[in-house]
Parts: C-alpha cells; sequence; structure tokens
C-alpha cells in the first residue's frame, strides 16, 4: 500500500482547492511530502484515531501547508487560503484555530494547528479523513 499519512489527507480536504487538478497538484506534493519527511501511512492512521503524531508526521503536516501556501516561511499561518476551500462549516474552527501561537519550528507549528482543529471538531476531522482517504491513496 502506497504511504499517505492520513492527517495530511485531512488537510487536503479541509484547507486544499477541490478541482481535480488541484487533487492532481495536491497528490504531487503529498508524494514529494512524504519523501522528504519519511512519514508513514501507519503513523498518519494512528494520528486519525487519536494518537499524539511522530516528529515525521509533524514535518509532513508543514511541508504540505508551505507547499499550499497555508503557512509562511517564516513561521505564519495564512486564512484566507484556508477559508477559499474548506467547506463553510469548518470556517469559525479554523479561524480559531489560525490564532495559535505562530513562529518557532514550522513542523510544531503545522501540527499544532492540525491538533487545534481535530480538537474542536473532532467528529468532522475523522470523517473527512476516513471518507476522503481513496480520494489520494
Amino acid at each position: 500500500m502506497k504511504s499517505v499519512a492520513v492527517a495530511v489527507l485531512c488537510f487536503h480536504l479541509v484547507l486544499a482547492a477541490s478541482t481535480s487538478s488541484g487533487d492532481d497538484s495536491m497528490k504531487a506534493d503529498f508524494d514529494a511530502c512524504m519523501q522528504e519527511t519519511g512519514a508513514t501511512y501507519e503513523e498518519g492512521r494512528a494520528w486519525a484515531d487519536g494518537a499524539d503524531a511522530s516528529e515525521n508526521l509533524k514535518c509532513q503536516m508543514k511541508c504540505v501547508m508551505l507547499k499550499a501556501k497555508k503557512m509562511t516561511e517564516d513561521g505564519h499561518l495564512v486564512l484566507e487560503p484556508m477559508l477559499e476551500s474548506a467547506p463553510q462549516e469548518m470556517h469559525e474552527v479554523i479561524r480559531q484555530c489560525v490564532q495559535i501561537d505562530q513562529g518557532g519550528d514550522l513542523c510544531d507549528l503545522g501540527y499544532r494547528h492540525q491538533k487545534c482543529i481535530r480538537e474542536k471538531a473532532p467528529e468532522a476531522y475523522a470523517e473527512m479523513v476516513k471518507k476522503n482517504f481513496g480520494a489520494i491513496n
């Protein structure tokens, strides 16, 4: 089975564009980030089930956020691109989770942002991950 981090797939669903060409681009970004970080499907699956994230998975989250322009290299989360493609029902959660302390280690920032979303909307987060896993795999 091809390794694709489940948590990053949620990122695709919550924060990425919904066009098929966007899907192809996001899949390429996922693949490149998997190569770069060494994150695995198993780590992502454990994260989706409520476990903490490994350092590899945290850096996977950062990598995809940077490629999708949802985070800057200087450690700032970018709200507008997140809202542009997120389902309306997730907008308030995303707004709240952009208010976390920013800067510092980018892997940790990406992780803390995703953890915030998972904590504030656990059912929606898990449902999106599980429902859409096949879209990228």
